[in-house]
């Protein structure tokens, strides 16, 4: 487990005053370790979301027999060039020093959030075109 998880299990645990939005206290004493906490969870309810909508789209092509191939293809490229991309900006910006992994992670949370909406709309199409007319 990575250590950034486990420092946030422990701030999570540690109390009630994070119960409800971790990242509002932590935010407050802002500090490198706070960001990176916070876009950390934030990442988190982006990536479970994307997996649930995924687990929706895979249903739906299951349901009406068609090949998974392409998508799973298709996941696995989208994944490869988001992780690239959001390590190059940090690199460029030359932000990694300042941050530590926080911007990679928001800009992976931002890439996964597009990623949501293009399944999203995906899966909109397909309910709109099989609606009787």
């Amino acid at each position: 487990m990575r250590p950034i998880v486990l420092m946030l299990i422990l701030v999570l645990n540690s109390g009630s005053a994070f119960a409800e939005d971790p990242c509002a206290e932590l935010e407050k004493q802002y500090s490198v370790i706070g960001v990176a906490l916070c876009a950390e969870v934030n990442f988190d309810k982006s990536d479970n979301a994307l997996n649930e909508i995924y687990k929706k789209v895979v249903a739906l092509l299951k349901e009406e027999r068609r090949d998974l191939k392409p998508l799973i293809t298709a996941e696995r490229a989208w994944i490869a060039e988001r992780d690239a991309r959001c390590s190059e900006r940090a690199k460029e910006e030359d932000l990694i020093d300042r941050t530590g992994d926080g911007v990679i992670i928001d800009c992976k949370t931002k890439w996964t959030n597009a990623r949501i909406a293009t399944l999203k709309d995906y899966l909109d199409g397909w309910s709109n075109a099989s609606e009787p007319r």
